[in-house]
């Protein structure tokens, strides 16, 4: 039988699920993005090779974990693996948050062969 601990353990984890944010994946025949309705935008592209899978990673653990982000959509665009994030933040400073920390994700030097573009578009209309 499962002591009291078990059960203050498992209330304490329970919320923290439930905070982590499911990634709807947008396949590239369905692709309608707006990218004037995202808050945050993380766009991955690639100049021949395919997109950095490293910082791909990073971002992605990042926004599944995020407890700011309330919706996530990864739309697939391209033909070699090209990804556009689109995050949607309840409010201006989270959003400029979920901006900064993910800039600090991005390698301080871009490696020319995966461009990585971070973007705000709604933060003009705010």
């Amino acid at each position: 039988m499962l002591s009291h601990r078990w059960f203050a353990v498992l209330a304490l984890a329970w919320p923290l699920k439930a905070l982590a944010v499911e990634i709807e994946e947008i396949p590239r025949d369905k692709f309608d993005l707006k990218i004037e309705t995202c808050d945050v935008a993380v766009e991955f592209g690639s100049e021949c090779c395919g997109i950095d899978p490293t910082t791909f990673a990073n971002v992605t653990e990042f926004i599944r974990v995020s407890n700011l982000i309330d919706r996530a959509r990864r739309y697939s665009w391209g033909r070699e693996g090209e990804q556009t994030y689109c995050l949607s933040i309840s409010t201006p400073a989270a959003a400029k948050r979920i901006f900064m920390e993910i800039m600090d994700l991005l390698p301080p030097k871009q490696k020319p062969l995966y461009p990585i573009s971070i973007s705000m578009p709604k933060s003009d209309r705010r």
